[in-house]
């Protein structure tokens, strides 16, 4: 039986992109990722019945497809194919998976994307950025504070600064990435008089990732090695004084 198959990026005409995020169960592939549509090819399917097949079976889409080229994948052809729609992701009915939702270009970059899905992605479009894919734990899940001691010495390595002043730049970083939370919700609210609506939610919420991931470095310098427990430190007391004890 034949392991290729087929993958559609589907993008609306305000330029963002319909991504599903898949289930986190043992047994599937990428789970709990966000990923393109697709799956694996039936027997006797062309690459483009496949596509429209798992396209109708996964959202209910009946669209038109174009082809945008093909990659391998731990030896087997992926497929993929391209097409527009303008619709509500709510609105679809999902039956596979746990949801469907349109994210911007700016904001591929801090979602969970599964492998596959980034190259798919990629052939559409060579110069999206999008989060860079290392070696993660069993689940799939993203190891949180690893990952910001990565940011941290990647940071740290293109820094000429005594390490007083970097801890002092990445605490204004904090500060800046702040205002782009409130410039966020200005554009929201559309409240900017030069630019009206500006932003989206999903735009605010971006921000606010923004500004969690700053601070989390912020701590990473002012506590090497040792950020994760004053935090955890920090919580516990923040728990013990405003949460009722749990049973």
């Amino acid at each position: 039986m034949s392991n290729d198959s087929a993958n559609v990026v589907i993008t609306n005409s305000q330029g963002e992109f319909l991504l599903h995020l898949r289930d986190y169960k043992a047994g599937i592939c990428a789970p709990g990722t966000w990923a393109t549509v697709g799956g694996m090819r039936e027997p006797g399917e062309s690459p483009e019945e496949n596509a429209y097949r798992e396209l109708v079976e996964e959202s209910g889409l009946d669209l038109s497809l174009t082809a945008l080229g093909t990659f391998e994948r731990n030896g087997a052809e992926v497929a993929v194919f391209h097409t527009h729609w303008d619709g509500d992701a709510d609105a679809l009915e999902v039956t596979e998976g746990i949801m469907f939702r349109w994210f911007n270009a700016r904001q591929l970059h801090m979602l969970n994307i599964s492998d596959f899905a980034q190259k798919c992605l990629h052939l559409f479009d060579p110069s999206l950025q999008l989060a860079e894919r290392h070696q993660e734990e069993a689940g799939g899940l993203i190891d949180v504070w690893k990952t910001i001691g990565r940011l941290n010495e990647r940071l740290e390595r293109h820094s000429g600064l005594p390490r007083e002043q970097r801890v002092l730049m990445q605490i204004i970083k904090l500060q800046e990435e702040l205002g782009e939370v409130a410039e966020a919700v200005v554009g929201v609210c559309g409240q900017n008089p030069r630019k009206g609506f500006s932003h989206t939610w999903d735009d605010v919420e971006a921000e606010v990732c923004d500004v969690i991931t700053t601070a989390m470095v912020a701590l990473e310098r002012l506590t090497p090695a040792e950020a994760q427990s004053r935090f955890d430190q920090h919580l516990k007391k923040i728990a013990s004084r405003d949460l009722e004890p749990t049973d």
